[in-house]
């Protein structure tokens, strides 16, 4: 019976997936930012692992939008790589964990893996923050694949098929959220992660007005996925599938 609901990819089609793979990669990098200038700075911290990674993001529980916002950064923050992208949306509503943190950190993998294979990284440390931390346990502190009954875990499929193929070590910190509201000094961390958080609120208020704004698919092509009429499935997949029979 699951047969008929489950699209599956069939060996005729998989030009047309590589095409497709090609396509979502372009949309992806093309919303990143690879500095020109100093990059052998940035280079030189991640393999000597003073380099620091930091996102946040915004979801609109009215519209169901999410975009995240990264940065990934020296120590000094003189030279860093950075953007902002919208969140896929899944199977389940976008939350806080899935849109500002989850594809916050696959986005930072993403751009770890493009810079480790352009300048041959074969070795690094980088500590990468944000303000939810069952995003960062769930991401980094887990060598079994996740449940196919857990949250987002096409997103968690592909950030640790990333950590697999790149020797770049991840240490990762919680840093507190909205500190620019206390009033109180803020450390580096704190000014980084309300930095990410305005920017991710403008890149979804953009997409919520956009009509051409295209999101980019690649974290799908990491592993094999599910498609249960016409709708990707990123958690709960017996749940999903039971109820489709």
């Amino acid at each position: 019976m699951l047969e008929s609901i489950i699209i599956p990819i069939d060996p005729p089609q998989l030009s047309n997936n590589a095409t497709d793979l090609e396509h979502h990669i372009d949309v992806f990098m093309q919303q990143i930012n690879i500095p020109t200038l100093n990059i052998e700075k940035l280079i030189h911290e991640i393999r000597g692992g003073t380099a620091i990674a930091v996102t946040d993001a915004s979801v609109s529980p009215y519209t169901g939008v999410g975009a995240s916002s990264f940065v990934i950064t020296t120590s000094d923050l003189q030279t860093s790589s950075s953007r902002s992208h919208g969140v896929p949306k899944g199977s389940a509503p976008t939350d806080s964990y899935r849109a500002p943190e989850l594809y916050g950190i696959f986005s930072i993998m993403v751009t770890l893996q493009h810079l480790a294979t352009t300048y041959d990284i074969k070795k690094g440390n980088i500590l990468v923050a944000c303000d939810n931390k069952a995003a960062l346990n769930n991401a980094f502190m887990y060598n079994d694949r996740a449940s196919l009954n857990q949250g987002s875990f096409d997103i968690l499929w592909a950030i640790q098929n990333i950590r697999k193929s790149i020797n770049i070590q991840i240490q990762h910190q919680h840093v507190k959220g909205h500190q620019d509201k206390t009033g109180k000094p803020l450390t580096k961390l704190e000014t980084l992660n309300c930095i990410m958080d305005k920017k991710a609120g403008l890149m979804r208020e953009f997409i919520e007005t956009s009509t051409t704004y295209e999101y980019s698919k690649l974290h799908q092509y990491m592993n094999w996925s599910c498609t249960i009429a016409n709708q990707h499935i990123t958690a709960n997949l017996e749940t999903n599938s039971t109820s489709h029979i």
